[in-house]
């Protein structure tokens, strides 16, 4: 819970002193010092760079409201030298912490998923905190330290573990070591969670998440999305391509310009087709890359609509450089989405996915088209058809997540060129 703002540390850690003091026990003062230390070089690790001033300067808050009220329980412990006093006083006083943690989930909820991560190993190791006295003094007979000591350690352990074991699912990323760009150093990126669909109806969902969409363009951000089926792109492009038709790469096994099927409008293959009819999607700015499979006889809508076609045996002849050089020059100057289908990597790469595709990208060339295509005017992007569960080997999420990654820093550093006016070396 405190280990959101690195601003946290200098008063924690004064405060163990003081503590220590107060109670005229080195040891106890130290062991404090030492606990508040590991919990400000935790936040200095675990604070992601999207954490915007007004939450730094709200956890500060927090983290000094804890403080003073663990400072001032045990000084009226150690005056009233009354162990039940202790447990009494640091009663209340775990009523405040558990207070405080629905007000610090809410800030990591707005931040990102490390954020929230970070917020459950603060929040168990200041619940330690503040039931520590309490055992201290209905159970051990003794100031509490003692039961702090035996609580908090294992407290800290398991933040240091979760610490490791988000890093470690965070293992893509920061910064692109090949075009240098750290997508966390040009915007303010965070992790707004799922749209809250409700119900089985396609339609419905369809409705609800282009409205949802809406509400995030509203408030000036780029989406950056993780589907899903590749049906959730057409009512995102739908909200993203509301004041200017959109241009898109599309890597993918298949061109999703379908039409009706069984009589259902709306499925994971025809979103592009959708798109282009309600004017959206602009056919002459699209380029399609990857395609093949016996599915072709049902994108004719691609070739007659006027969108660029690549398919995988063509991308293998014309070399990486020539296809980002033909993308480039299809999508010119306007606004232009991402859209990613794992299943246009071959499935030796990206076995979970629900219709996978034999002879498809490898994930060397997938990165060195969308790295290759930098400059652009990126305004959204998406990276679907992921289906953990049918890859027992975790390669498929690794590469969505490596894809999803490319993803953002093209749009991370759009966005920073139109807001600032600058290029971005």
């Amino acid at each position: 819970m405190l280990a959101f703002s690195p601003a946290i540390l200098s008063p924690l850690t004064v405060g163990g002193l003081i503590n220590g003091l107060q109670i005229g026990e080195v040891e106890a003062g130290a062991l404090v010092t030492v606990e508040f230390l590991v919990m400000g070089i935790t936040s200095i690790l675990v604070a992601p760079a999207s954490v915007r001033i007004p939450y730094r300067l709200l956890a500060l808050a927090g983290g000094i409201l804890l403080l003073t009220g663990h400072a001032l329980t045990i000084t009226l412990a150690v005056w009233t030298d009354s162990v039940i006093v202790l447990g009494l006083v640091a009663f209340f006083e775990a009523v405040l912490f558990i207070i405080m943690i629905p007000l610090m989930l809410t800030l990591a909820a707005g931040i990102d998923a490390r954020g929230r991560w970070a917020a459950i190993a603060g929040g168990v190791f200041v619940i330690s905190t503040a039931i520590g006295p309490v055992i201290g003094a209905f159970l051990i007979e003794e100031t509490g330290y003692d039961a702090i000591a035996w609580i908090q350690w294992p407290a800290v352990l398991l933040a240091v573990g979760i610490f490791v074991w988000v890093n470690r699912s965070m293992a893509v990323g920061p910064f692109n070591h090949q075009t240098r760009v750290n997508p966390f150093d040009l915007c303010t990126i965070a992790d707004i969670g799922d749209v809250p669909l409700h119900g089985f109806s396609l339609d419905e969902g369809i409705r609800t998440i282009e409205q949802y969409y809406h509400g995030v363009l509203d408030e000036g951000a780029c989406p950056v999305s993780a589907g899903g089926d590749h049906s959730v792109t057409y009512p995102i492009m739908k909200a993203v391509g509301r004041d200017e038709p959109l241009g898109m790469i599309h890597v993918d096994a298949h061109c999703d310009t379908m039409g009706a099927l069984e009589d259902h409008k709306f499925h994971h293959g025809g979103p592009f087709r959708h798109a282009v009819l309600d004017g959206v999607l602009d056919p002459e700015r699209c380029v399609q890359v990857g395609i093949r499979g016996a599915a072709e006889v049902f994108w004719e809508f691609s070739y007659e609509a006027g969108m660029t076609v690549i398919p995988v045996q063509e991308f293998h002849a014309m070399g990486v450089g020539a296809v980002v050089e033909k993308t480039r020059e299809v999508l010119g100057d306007g606004p232009v989405y991402v859209s990613f289908d794992v299943d246009g990597l071959d499935p030796v790469y990206a076995p979970g996915t629900g219709t996978p595709e034999i002879g498809g990208l490898s994930t060397a060339d997938a990165i060195q088209l969308l790295r290759g295509l930098r400059g652009l005017r990126f305004v959204g992007g998406d990276l679907v058809e992921v289906a953990p569960q049918y890859d027992t080997t975790t390669n498929t999420p690794q590469v969505g997540k490596q894809m999803l990654f490319e993803i953002l820093c093209l749009v991370a550093e759009s966005r920073a060129r139109i807001v600032t006016g600058n290029s971005v070396s």
